[in-house]
């Protein structure tokens, strides 16, 4: 588990910016990521996990990615 949060952030020097949730605009947030991950034997791995679980919509100067599922194999030798 993870979690990433920033507050209002402002790109004018008098803090007057008037909409953040928009390109060029930075709005504070807060996401949750989880990932788990199993070593079946010294050479597989497996993983899965979720990106931004509670689906937030924010901006910092463009859109970020809502929720996110990814999984992964791996094999080292």
């Amino acid at each position: 588990m993870a979690g990433r949060y920033s507050g209002r952030l402002y790109a004018t020097v008098d803090n007057t910016d008037i909409n953040p949730a928009t390109y060029q605009g930075f709005e504070g947030y807060f996401v949750a990521d989880a990932r788990v991950r199993h070593q079946f034997d010294k050479h597989w791995s497996a993983a899965a996990g979720i990106d931004n679980i509670n689906n937030r919509k924010y901006f910092l100067f463009h859109p970020f990615p809502q929720r996110t599922i990814f999984a992964e194999l791996k094999y080292d030798f």
